[in-house]
């Protein structure tokens, strides 16, 4: 009697170990197929690892035990055990997302990453800094603005570029704008600039100069002769100055009278830009910002690009010999404006007085 009740009991024990065998295979296969982790396949699956992977005898494996765990105990049987999870993958067993074996290797990387060293200045080196930068907004704050465009120039600016849009552009409604209070002001101050000697009236710039009520009286009565166009050019005074070739040699200039050089400074504010735009980029001759040396530094230039050849031409008496009627017919297909034309004619026509 417990003879067979042993026996009984004890195949009740070995059928009940090979179901819980059986069943531990079918949850392990189900949690490979699944592609998410739970709780309880979590517990399960940490069962399986130390069952397959941190076992340290040779047993065999069981019947649900995947190719991988096969390996991973052959590797057992020859090299010894292995002792954690992390070393599973060198042994083709399979690490999936979300393991507890990720979540540490996670945190190793995090670990390793060098920490940066914080260095705290010391008061000093914080208050020249901060002085310094004070320095440069004061600094900003002190430097001079830019000046507003005046409407002189913002015309200049709108005649350039309507000439330089359209080659065949004429301007036509100029002489308006050399009678203007504004025009004339610009005007003489650039004539007070530029200084100069006496026409045949004798009033010289200093006068102009340091006399404003001169000036007022003279721009008043300037802008009522133009608007009423009463206005005469007055003769020229003619003097002789040597050249700069040493020869001996003089040259003529022609001064005109300083309410003559106003009106004139006038009109070349509202015609050079737009004259400006007709010019060759190589021409630097009584043009606004170039001169002679611009000039030379175009021709060092050539010369360092490999030109060698130089040509020095110089026209003799040009001024005294310009054709006025064609130098006319070039300015009129630029400005159909009659009373402007009526200006250059009247200073073209000009008598001269020849000093003894």
């Amino acid at each position: 009697m417990n003879i067979e009740n042993y026996s009984t009991r004890k195949s009740n024990h070995s059928t009940t170990g090979e179901d819980r065998r059986e069943k531990t295979a079918q949850s392990s296969r189900s949690f490979q197929r699944s592609s998410g982790v739970c709780g309880d396949s979590m517990l399960g699956r940490g069962n399986r690892e130390r069952r397959e992977v941190c076992l340290r005898g040779t047993s065999v494996p069981t019947e649900g035990t995947t190719l991988e765990t096969k390996e991973a105990f052959a590797a057992q049987a020859e090299g010894g055990a292995l002792h954690s999870s992390a070393e599973a993958p060198v042994m083709g067993v399979e690490r999936r997302r979300g393991s507890w074996t990720n979540m540490l290797g996670a945190e190793q990387e995090r670990n390793d990453v060098p920490k940066k060293e914080v260095t705290f200045t010391s008061w000093e080196l914080n208050k020249e800094l901060w002085s310094a930068e004070q320095q440069k907004l004061q600094q900003a704050e002190t430097k001079p603005k830019a000046k507003p465009m005046t409407k002189v120039r913002k015309l200049q600016r709108a005649l350039y570029r309507q000439a330089k849009k359209n080659p065949k552009w004429r301007a036509w409604t100029l002489y308006g704008n050399v009678c203007s209070r504004a025009i004339l002001e610009e005007a003489l101050r650039k004539v007070i600039a530029n200084g100069g000697a006496p026409g045949v009236d004798g009033m010289t710039v200093e006068e102009l100069r340091y006399d404003e009520g001169k000036r007022e009286l003279m721009l008043k009565q300037l802008e009522e002769d133009l608007r009423s166009k009463t206005y005469q050019p007055q003769p020229i005074r003619r003097v002789y100055i040597p050249k700069a070739d040493g020869k001996g040699k003089q040259r003529a200039l022609g001064i005109p009278t300083l309410v003559d050089r106003v009106v004139q400074t006038a009109v070349m504010m509202l015609l050079g830009p737009i004259f400006e735009a007709d010019f060759h980029e190589n021409s630097y001759a009584y043009r606004p910002k170039r001169g002679a040396h611009q000039a030379m530094q175009a021709v060092s230039k050539a010369i360092l690009s490999g030109r060698s050849e130089i040509l020095d031409a110089d026209l003799s008496n040009y001024f005294d010999t310009i054709p006025h009627s064609e130098l006319l017919s070039l300015i009129a297909k630029r400005v159909c404006d009659g009373s402007i034309l009526k200006l250059i004619k009247g200073w073209l026509k000009a008598p001269i007085v020849e000093e003894d």
